[in-house]
């Protein structure tokens, strides 16, 4: 998929499952749930990442950001190798993340890397991290990513957004008691019953687990509209709109 702005999914099916996925704009699938790895060291990636496979998770996500793309790719690897795995190297969604805009060479060589380190052949979804950077360098990044997705190194490439938390609103907590579930896992059920892609981070075995643990409850629409009703506009990071440098 390459595109800027406006939808980028559209719902492959109305029952959410572990192996639900969303279709791209160009026809690629991304699974609806991934893993997150941000602030993870290689040790705890590595650790993450076999446990979240062995969950069924299949979508991870990465950055040359995080520093640990090789971890990330040699433990995919790995579980890809081992005896009694039944799955493939494109049952796999890998993503990862262009650091900073700082060129058409600069996003080049970046890629390179990424794809060196994590090893696993090609990249999924390849994302510009942040809008920073100013217009030029943005576009002489995006026109190397172009190329690298027509060349076959990338899948699917886009610019994300924002991302936010809020786990101990009243109003969730209450929806968390009449679930018998936990605030986070609410979150989630309410990022996919919303059509959204979504990258919980977690290095507890336990948590990892769990927050797939979101397809036997359904929010319903008192439920759904009452989440809504909370947007605050709480931006923890960059806002695209509202760049400086654009």
């Amino acid at each position: 998929m390459i595109a800027r702005s406006g939808p980028i999914i559209r719902m492959t099916t109305s029952k959410l499952s572990l192996s639900s996925k969303a279709k791209l704009s160009d026809g690629n699938l991304v699974p609806r749930l991934g893993l997150g790895v941000y602030e993870m060291s290689d040790h705890e990636a590595s650790r993450a990442v076999t446990w979240a496979l062995e969950a069924g998770y299949r979508h991870f996500d990465c950055a040359e950001w995080y520093y640990n793309e090789q971890s990330v790719g040699s433990a995919i690897a790995r579980f890809l190798a081992s005896p009694n795995c039944r799955i493939q190297r494109s049952d796999i969604f890998y993503c990862t993340k262009l650091q900073s805009n700082n060129g058409y060479d600069a996003a080049k060589r970046s890629i390179a890397q990424s794809l060196k380190k994590c090893g696993l052949g090609y990249i999924d979804l390849y994302l510009i991290h942040s809008p920073y950077g100013g217009k030029k360098k943005r576009l002489e990044s995006w026109r190397a990513i172009e190329e690298a997705k027509d060349q076959g190194i990338i899948k699917s490439c886009w610019g994300p957004l924002v991302r936010a938390e809020r786990f101990d609103h009243p109003v969730i907590v209450e929806l968390a008691k009449k679930h018998s579930v936990t605030p986070a896992q609410v979150l989630i059920r309410f990022s996919l019953q919303r059509g959204y892609i979504t990258i919980p981070k977690s290095v507890s075995k336990q948590r990892i687990i769990e927050n797939a643990d979101v397809f036997g409850f359904e929010l319903d629409e008192q439920d759904m509209q009452q989440l809504l009703t909370l947007d605050e506009y709480l931006v923890t990071d960059w806002d695209p709109i509202g760049d400086p440098s654009a």
